[in-house]
């Protein structure tokens, strides 16, 4: 058994339903496992140096941190993206320095051994913090940068200074494995790479990766529906087909891939990025996607119909043909992207364009404006 798995087992036991928790709850599992220092102790480590911290815990929902600090450690300022959550501290005690924008000027809180409190999901903050303690931290969904001294269970809720789609959290060392046929079907795999493998057709239903590596794997007419995968890579191979109706992907990146054909219907996609991938025909029906970018990816006749666009970037994309019926665009971008042939061309309006691209498409344009286009030399 690894120095983790033991808490890790008894985290994932009280935290088994599939939703991300709220602060409350948060708070209650901190202190829950505050009470239990034989799950941790052992791996409570100070330095003179630097910071020490041990992820303790990783699923779609929550992360868990063992956060250590000696006097005169900080992280610096800093935001927790869209995280909330609760702290509690174990040794010493805690100074915490917030900075709300706008006003210029940072407020001090001191938070004794033993005490616990929720983080504040109001908008627009900023935080730095002194710490002085051995501790833990939990986040759902996603890791926020260094946990006030003392246990913490964060849920992601706090506002975003960039819209731009947030990188993968990869690991420093993953293990290359191979799985047997129907090996990934309710797989659930952390910190693996995968690489060079034929794996088309196979049943991979409920497949979980986190912090995985892709390289090259051909998942052509694959069964993913309901897979999930955060903090993961896939660079080359092949989804072409693959049906992945109600996928989930989180803070993901997907290179030179061909997805021709992929069934992406119902999918959540969230701090996603498709960089040269082809992406034509592709059914992405009442899927949802939030910062996720598309640049220089082949995508024509792509349906999104009813799908919901919020921070969507394309850039050099090819559009031609694509679906758009009921599709709902909010803060997208669309920058030197082909346009010609758009069903439903009036849902892009609100996305923002340079006006040289608004040119280049003023067909589309126009459409989607509602404006009937005369020749110059009608009166």
């Amino acid at each position: 058994m690894t120095s983790t798995q033991a808490v890790s087992t008894w985290i994932a036991e009280r935290c088994s339903d599939d939703r991300d928790l709220e602060p409350p709850e948060l708070r209650a599992l901190a202190e829950e496992l505050a009470a239990h220092p034989e799950l941790w102790r052992h791996l409570v480590r100070h330095d003179a140096e630097e910071r020490v911290y041990v992820r303790l815990h990783r699923d779609h929902h929550i992360d868990v941190w063992l956060l250590c600090w000696v006097s005169a450690q900080e992280t610096g300022l800093h935001d927790h993206d869209l995280s909330a959550g609760a702290v509690r501290v174990v040794d010493g005690r805690l100074s915490e320095l917030r900075m709300v924008l706008g006003q210029g000027q940072l407020d001090e809180t001191i938070h004794a051994a033993g005490e616990s409190f929720e983080v504040p999901t109001r908008p627009c903050r900023c935080t730095s913090t002194l710490r002085r303690s051995g501790a833990w931290g939990s986040t759902s969904p996603a890791p926020t940068a260094a946990s006030p001294g003392g246990r913490r269970a964060t849920s992601r809720r706090w506002f975003r200074l960039t819209e731009a789609p947030a990188p993968p959290d990869l690991g420093e060392e993953v293990e290359t494995i191979a799985p047997a046929p129907g090996g990934l079907r309710a797989a659930r795999l952390r910190a693996v790479r995968l690489a060079g493998l034929d794996l088309s057709g196979q049943a991979a239903h409920g497949a979980d990766l986190i912090e995985a590596l892709l390289d090259d794997v051909d998942l052509t007419g694959a069964q993913l529906r309901g897979a999930s995968l955060r903090d993961a890579r896939l660079i080359g191979g092949s989804w072409a087909n693959a049906d992945a109706d109600g996928a989930r992907m989180r803070r993901v990146e997907l290179r030179e891939m061909r997805l021709t054909g992929v069934m992406l219907a119902n999918a959540q996609l969230e701090d996603v990025v498709f960089t040269r991938c082809r992406v034509d025909l592709a059914n992405l029906r009442f899927a949802r996607l939030v910062r996720v970018r598309f640049d220089s990816c082949a995508m024509p006749e792509i349906d999104l119909q009813d799908a919901a666009l919020e921070s969507v970037e394309l850039i050099d994309c090819d559009l031609t043909g694509a679906r758009l019926a009921a599709a709902v665009l909010a803060g997208c971008t669309v920058r030197r992207c082909r346009l010609a042939g758009l069903v439903n061309p009036e849902r892009l309006a609100g996305v923002r364009m340079t006006i040289s691209d608004a040119l280049a498409a003023v067909d589309t344009v126009a459409a989607a404006a509602g404006i009937e286009l005369l020749p110059d030399d009608v009166t």
